[in-house]
């Protein structure tokens, strides 16, 4: 009879160690990965006990094994704190200044005005106040036929006129323009990018605007944020605080997913603070997402300070 050599005995186990442990990295979605990485360790384990044959199949089973349940279990971890997030009652909203956000109307040059968005007053790091909103409502969604170039808007905006939220009072006014550069949303690198999405104008000390601080760095994943503004077919002269969940912070944009349903149309312009009162993004775009809750793309805090650190430069 034959003698059967060590190198064909026992690859069973082998070749299901590797098996079930590439599964368990294909399953790190769901529950069950952690359970599947740990029967491809045993697997492994076994083989190589048993037999010294194609101990590298074992040895792959075991690290992806291994992996896969490591990554399963942070999955689940990670899977249980979304879970909290969205389904615990957000904290009680931080106080903010009266009338810190308006309702603009821009007279052109030409005599024009233009009524759309929402504006706000800002400071950074103790400095002159601002007033900062959108630049994509200077144009289309303003109401205007084409959109007034970064560059331009100094020269062609002469004054900006301050509203509460139902246009009933005025509460000031904003004068010369302070930024050359940026771009609407659509119109930049990525049709994502966000962050030239920016206007800003010197606020009259006579104003009876409010003012916020703009936040040292951009709101962390899963954090509290609250969309400060008013739907239009909302009666009322002071905006409303709308909470949210920062959901994918990026360099470009926030992603923040509001966790009540509303209108987002007015919406553009509208600050976004954090559990301090203070700004983390500038709200320039958004979409419907499920039971009616908007998702809300937000110009970063970073290069909102960015583009006013330029200013302060010159």
């Amino acid at each position: 009879m034959q003698e059967v050599k060590p190198s064909q005995q026992g690859t069973g186990l082998a070749v299901a160690s590797l098996v079930v442990g590439i599964l368990s990295l294909m399953l790190i979605c769901c529950a069950v990965s952690p359970l599947t990485g740990l029967v491809a360790v045993a697997l492994g384990v076994a083989h190589m006990r048993r037999s010294p044959a194609k101990r590298g199949l074992a040895i792959a089973g075991i690290s992806t094994g291994a992996v896969g349940a490591v990554l399963g279990i942070l999955a689940a971890m990670l899977g249980v704190k979304v879970w909290r997030a969205f389904n615990t009652p957000p904290p009680p909203p931080p106080p903010l200044p009266t009338n810190f956000v308006v309702r603009p109307t821009f007279t052109l040059k030409d005599g024009r005005r233009v009524e759309a968005g929402t504006a706000f007053g800002a400071t950074m790091d103790g400095g002159e106040p601002v007033l900062l909103s959108a630049l994509h409502l200077l144009g289309q969604a303003g109401g205007l036929d084409k959109q007034i170039p970064a560059e331009q808007v100094p020269d062609v905006v002469t004054a900006v006129t301050l509203f509460n939220m139902d246009r009933s009072q005025r509460v000031g006014v904003a004068g010369k323009g302070l930024l050359r550069e940026g771009f609407p949303i659509g119109e930049g690198p990525t049709e994502s990018d966000c962050r030239g999405d920016i206007v800003a104008f010197q606020l009259s000390k006579q104003s009876r605007i409010g003012v916020a601080p703009l936040a040292k760095e951009n709101p962390p994943f899963l954090s509290r944020v609250w969309v400060v503004g008013k739907e239009f077919s909302k009666a009322g002269a002071a905006a409303d605080l709308l909470p949210g969940l920062v959901w994918m912070p990026t360099h470009k944009n926030i992603v923040v997913v509001m966790q009540t349903p509303f209108d987002l149309s007015g919406f553009s312009g509208a600050p976004a603070v954090n559990e301090k009162g203070a700004i983390v993004g500038m709200v320039v775009g958004g979409s419907s997402g499920r039971d009616g809750r908007p998702i809300v793309l937000l110009n970063p805090v970073a290069d909102v300070r960015k583009q006013l650190e330029s200013v302060q430069r010159e």
